[in-house]
């Protein structure tokens, strides 16, 4: 992989959310999630490099980025709406939104994430992370189904899994 150092996560889940609004086709938090988890997936196959730079942890409901958790978890199982993830400005102490900047193959590659999952509901998002061998499973089933703060899920077994999936996005 050519490039190791991907993407604040949180812009990544700003550009989904600013791509829904434009659809008209709100998202929850958990549907957010898996949506990052598989775009970063399919990112690490076809182009080579990792699209998240944050850990990616296995939680009880699958896949998760803790710094999206903590910008949207308050939410629950509501639509995010008009909402976006922010940071620390150090300098000035106050909050800004992430904003974001993908090239084109990152683009496309996250809107046909989207299109082709927009259908789903976040819980059926997270029944396709928890198959028998998905790298979620991997990592819960080895810790014996009990939660240790931190399990990350590995970019290495994420590329391995997504190599193996039929390629529905080859036309990127």
């Amino acid at each position: 992989m050519t490039d190791t150092h991907g993407h604040d996560a949180r812009a990544i889940a700003n550009f989904i959310l600013a791509y829904s609004d434009n659809h008209a086709r709100p998202v929850t938090h958990l549907w957010l999630q898996k949506a990052i988890f598989i775009a970063h997936g399919w990112t690490l196959v076809l182009l080579q490099k990792p699209l998240v730079r944050d850990p990616i942890e296995a939680w009880q409901y699958g896949p998760v980025i803790r710094s999206v958790f903590r910008s949207f978890s308050e939410l629950g199982e509501r639509q995010i709406l008009g909402v976006r993830a922010q940071k620390l400005d150090l300098m000035s102490g106050g909050f800004e939104t992430v904003n974001y900047d993908f090239d084109k193959q990152e683009q496309k590659l996250i809107k046909n994430v989207f299109d082709s999952h927009k259908n789903y509901t976040g819980i059926q998002l997270m029944h396709i992370t928890h198959k028998e061998g998905a790298p979620w499973r991997e990592i819960w089933d080895s810790a014996k189904n009990k939660s240790n703060p931190g399990m990350r899920i590995p970019n290495d077994l994420i590329l391995k899994y997504y190599n193996n999936t039929v390629d529905v996005f080859s036309k990127i």
